[in-house]
C-alpha cells in the first residue's frame, strides 16, 4: 500500500509559488489563507488590555501567544521578502497594514496595549534581514515606510510609515522583556530576545550562518535611522530612535553604524538605499540624519 504524502508546509507551497510570477493569483490566495487565522488569532479579544495583571508569568504567557498568532506567517513573510518582486511587495504591505490593525489603542494596562505591536515589530525584523541578505533594497524600504494608521482603533487616525507607532509604542514597554527566562540582566532586552528568536528560523530558512548577526545588526541600525529621520520630519530636532544590541559594538572599529554609513559614502548618490527612496533620496540628508544619530549613540 502506498504511503500518503505529507502535505507541503506553507514554506514549500510559498517557494513553489514565488518560483513563477504567473502563479501570484495563487499567491495571494495562500497569503489571505494564513494570514486570516493570524488575524483571528491575534484580535484584542484574544488580548485584552484589561484583566491580567502585569506579572512575570502573564507576560512569558502572552509572549508565547503571540508567537504562536503569527508561527506560520512568519516564514511566508520572510520568504516574500527574500524572493518577491513587486508582487511580494505588495503581499507584505497587506501583510503588516492588517496586522497592525490588531494593535489599537484604548484604555487599559499600558504595557498590554503596548504590546499589541510585538508582531508587527518582529515581522519587520524577520522580513528586514531577508531582505538585507538578498540585497532587495526596494523590498527594506518599503518594509520600513509602508503606511498604516497610527491608531487602528480611529477611523481617521492619521497614516504613518509603521516603523513609527511600532516603535514609539513598543519601545515604551521594551524593559518588559526583562521579564522573559535569561533576559534579566540584558540592558535592551527586546532587542537580544528577536535577535535569538529568529535565528534559527532565518538560518534554516536562507542558511545565513554567520551573516545572520551581521545582517540583523545592519536592519536594526537602518531601522534606528530611517525612525530618527521620520522623527525629525515631524518635529525638528527630535530625532528619537529605538536603541538596540548594536550600541554595545558603537566602540568597535567597524561597527554596525559605521559600516552603514560606509556603505553609504562608498556608493555615494547610487545607494540602493537612497535610490530605493529612503532618506528623501539624498546622501546629505542621510549624512545629516546620521551624524546626528551618532551624537545620540555617544551617550547610551
Amino acid at each position: 500500500m502506498a504511503t500518503a504524502k505529507a502535505p507541503l508546509s506553507i514554506a514549500d507551497r510559498a517557494k513553489a509559488l514565488l518560483a513563477n510570477p504567473a502563479h501570484r493569483i495563487e499567491l495571494d490566495a495562500l497569503v489571505n489563507e494564513v494570514l486570516a487565522p493570524a488575524l483571528d488569532a491575534l484580535s484584542p479579544e484574544n488580548f485584552p488590555a484589561t484583566g491580567d495583571s502585569p506579572e512575570k508569568e502573564n507576560f512569558i504567557k502572552r509572549i508565547a501567544a503571540y508567537d504562536a498568532a503569527i508561527a506560520d506567517l512568519l516564514p511566508l513573510t520572510i520568504l516574500l521578502a527574500r524572493w518577491g518582486d513587486d508582487e511580494g511587495r505588495l503581499q507584505l504591505e497587506k501583510i503588516m497594514s492588517r496586522i497592525a490593525e490588531t494593535a489599537p489603542d484604548g484604555g487599559g494596562l499600558v504595557l498590554w496595549l503596548r504590546l499589541r505591536w510585538y508582531p508587527v515589530w518582529m515581522l519587520i525584523c524577520a522580513a528586514g534581514v531577508a531582505a538585507s541578505a538578498a540585497r532587495q533594497h526596494r523590498t527594506l524600504a518599503t518594509l520600513l515606510t509602508m503606511p498604516v494608521p497610527e491608531d487602528a482603533s480611529q477611523g481617521s487616525s492619521p497614516l504613518k510609515a509603521v516603523v513609527l507607532p511600532a516603535a514609539a509604542r513598543l519601545f515604551e514597554v521594551a524593559d518588559g522583556f526583562k521579564l522573559l527566562p535569561g533576559r534579566e540582566q540584558n540592558h535592551f532586552p527586546l532587542s537580544e530576545h528577536l535577535f535569538a528568536k529568529l535565528k534559527p528560523l532565518l538560518s534554516g530558512l536562507l542558511f545565513l550562518g554567520a551573516g545572520y548577526e551581521r545582517h540583523f545588526d545592519r536592519v536594526e541600525v537602518l531601522m534606528a535611522l530611517v525612525i530618527a529621520d521620520l522623527n525629525s520630519r515631524e518635529r525638528d530636532g527630535h530625532n528619537w530612535a529605538p536603541p538596540g544590541r548594536y550600541i554595545f559594538k558603537a566602540e568597535r572599529t567597524n561597527n554596525p553604524f559605521t559600516a552603514l554609513k560606509s556603505e553609504a559614502e562608498d556608493a555615494g548618490d547610487a545607494w540602493p538605499l537612497l535610490e530605493a527612496g529612503l532618506f528623501k533620496r539624498s546622501l546629505q540628508r542621510f549624512r545629516t540624519v546620521s551624524e546626528a544619530f551618532g551624537k545620540t549613540l555617544s551617550r547610551w
